[in-house]
């Protein structure tokens, strides 16, 4: 949404009556259905009278289309108003100046749903009143370049969550100016020799699924039995698994989802040269099965094509198809997802740019090493020893920290999170990172 400005005092009476509506609103009529204060001006009515006309009228169109009625929105997210900022600064924008959104808002209401939406609309005179504001922002087309609804969607989430965390944190906190600079570096790509990209598209599509299905273990990584590069010296753990994964696929092609749905440790195990008694092989076995359900009938084209081309539909379909992909405030796995398959050449997204960091241990073990993320004395000390790190407070606030202030470094170089994520992933792979320990946490959400 694009930033209006400070609106003086008498322009944001019906700001203070935004109300969250349900989706799916046809266009409304110009009558009063019989609602109070219908034509009142807002300035000369409470804010409670104007927010009950607009969602009377609003729930007027509703009834003859089946639809239910919008109820009464809940505090968190009246006090939440896109007009009242901190420190009375006025705003008109679905996401407040600190960062937060509707749905962040919700949540702290205890709504634990995944529809929302949420129209804001400000009017003077004869277009400012309840029925004027249902007719032309509750329900009218939205013109070129503007949103009449916006729903939150799980990218947005993200963000707001962490800049939330970040704002509280008691064991990481940000120095962004300790960055003198970032080199966005090369365009990502995939290693065509540890990943399997030249088969059909629908078996490089399986393979991608079913690599990111299993991209997860990091805190069990130094317990892998490592594969070896062309130089003798052992690889990471991602590509010990990447590169087995895709030694399979050439040798045999993609498992049918029957297979998946029937994926046995012992299997997987010997897929990636581990032990068959390993603890991370039973949870990848166990998310193999989980995306053979998801995928039940369909191809791995199928599945990205249900996503209509958005990479965040994507990731939101993941998190809500395989409980292993849902990791709450960070959803690292689902949104890598749309952002391999477009490396990988099996899919284009439009909306690739609006995903967040891939929040993990990499990343932030590079913030700190540049100075970015400075830890507390008593967390540097557990992570310098090469403890597991438990999750929890400490760890979340790491990952937190870690995404907030990519968005900083991207408002600050012009780069979009992606590639800045990309730039120090890449930039993690060099000896000086390497030779310093990163926080390891035994999960299944990196």
């Amino acid at each position: 949404m694009r930033r209006a400005g400070t609106l003086p005092r008498r322009l944001r009476a019906l700001l203070s009556a935004a109300v969250v509506l349900a989706l799916g609103l046809g266009p409304a009529h110009a009558a009063n259905h019989g609602c109070s204060n219908a034509t009142a001006a807002a300035a000369q009515v409470s804010r409670r009278s104007v927010a009950e006309a607009v969602r009377c009228l609003v729930n007027a169109e509703r009834a003859p289309r089946g639809l239910p009625p919008c109820a009464t929105p809940p505090p968190a997210a009246r006090r939440g108003r896109p007009c009242a900022g901190p420190g009375g600064r006025s705003y008109f924008e679905h996401v407040s100046p600190a960062g937060g959104t509707l749905r962040h808002r919700l949540r702290r209401s205890g709504y634990g749903g995944h529809t929302l939406g949420e129209n804001i609309g400000w009017g003077i005179e004869e277009l400012g009143t309840p029925r004027r504001s249902s007719t032309r922002g509750c329900a009218a087309a939205p013109s070129p370049g503007r949103r009449t609804l916006a729903a939150m969607s799980l990218s947005d989430d993200v963000r707001a969550a962490s800049s939330e965390i970040a704002a509280s944190a008691r064991s990481v906190r940000i120095d962004l100016d300790a960055l003198e600079g970032l080199d966005p570096g090369p365009p990502p790509v995939l290693d065509a020799e540890r990943h399997y990209l030249e088969g059909e598209p629908e078996h490089v599509a399986g393979y991608m699924l079913a690599l990111d299905a299993i991209n997860f273990g990091s805190g069990w990584f130094p317990t892998l039995r490592k594969r070896r590069g062309a130089d003798g010296g052992p690889l990471s753990g991602y590509f010990t698994v990447a590169w087995g994964l895709a030694d399979r696929f050439r040798a045999a092609g993609p498992w049918t989802n029957a297979e998946l749905r029937g994926m046995r440790t012992e299997e997987i195990a010997d897929v990636l040269g581990q032990r068959r008694d390993h603890e991370l092989m039973a949870l990848f076995a166990q998310a193999l099965r989980q995306l053979g359900a998801f995928l039940d009938g369909r191809t791995a084209l199928d599945a990205i094509a249900a996503a209509r081309g958005s990479a965040v539909r994507l990731a939101e379909q993941l998190a809500a198809g395989m409980p292993m992909f849902r990791d709450p405030g960070f959803y690292k796995r689902a949104q890598i997802v749309p952002s391999d398959l477009e490396l990988a050449g099996v899919a284009t997204f439009g909306d690739i740019d609006r995903l967040s960091i891939f929040a993990d241990n990499l990343v932030p073990h590079v913030l700190r090493c540049d100075g970015v993320l400075v830890y507390d004395p008593a967390l540097a000390a557990h992570i310098d020893s090469g403890q597991l790190l438990p999750s929890g407070r400490a760890e979340r606030e790491i990952r937190a920290c870690a995404v907030h202030a990519c968005v900083l470094i991207a408002r600050r170089t012009g780069m979009n999170e992606r590639d800045v994520d990309n730039a120090l992933w890449t930039r993690g792979g060099a000896p000086a990172y390497k030779a310093v320990p990163r926080h390891r946490t035994r999960t299944i959400f990196y």
